[in-house]
């Protein structure tokens, strides 16, 4: 279509802009609820040493596993790039409590070039790819308490998530 400027300009200009945000639109449309199986492979941490009585690095159990769900709540351009809202939540195997996982107490935002996120429950830290399906837990409490036992000692967690939905 060959337009002379002045002739029309407008409503060719209104078209181009019509098309734009419909191809936007159904790419925004695809995206959807998910949910993932996560199993934790590796975990380190601090650990309180008692014969020493000094904490140091230490190897911890891996026997963790979890659901991580994410319910759809809408797209939208983000400094340039496509980005979606979900609301997640944790729920640790042979559990029925879902816990929210949250970005400043508010819905989380995935990046749809990287698949990265990060979100926290009130006491982890989770750091998400749901592209390359690793993701890190992070329990940072414990220490900082100043009890100098094993009840409760921080640790980074890594692993990877399968989908489920």
């Amino acid at each position: 279509m060959f337009y002379k400027p002045g002739e029309g300009s407008l409503k060719v200009i209104t078209a181009l802009v019509v098309a734009t945000l419909a191809l936007v639109q159904s790419a925004f449309s695809q995206s959807k609820d998910g949910a993932y199986y996560c199993v934790v492979e590796m975990t380190a941490g601090l650990a309180f040493d008692e014969a020493s009585k000094k904490w140091s690095a230490a190897a911890l159990r891996v026997d963790q596993k979890f659901v991580l769900r994410m319910k759809y709540g809408g797209s939208r351009i983000e400094e340039g790039k496509q980005v979606s809202d979900y609301d997640i939540t944790i729920t640790d195997a042979s559990t029925d409590f879902d816990r929210p996982c949250s970005s400043n107490q508010e819905m989380v935002t995935i990046h749809h070039d990287d698949g990265g996120f990060r979100c926290g429950t009130i006491t982890e830290d989770f750091v998400v790819n749901i592209k390359t399906l690793r993701f890190l837990r992070i329990y940072p409490l414990g220490y900082v308490s100043g009890q100098d036992n094993n009840d409760n000692t921080p640790s980074v967690s890594g692993g990877t998530c399968t989908t489920i939905d």
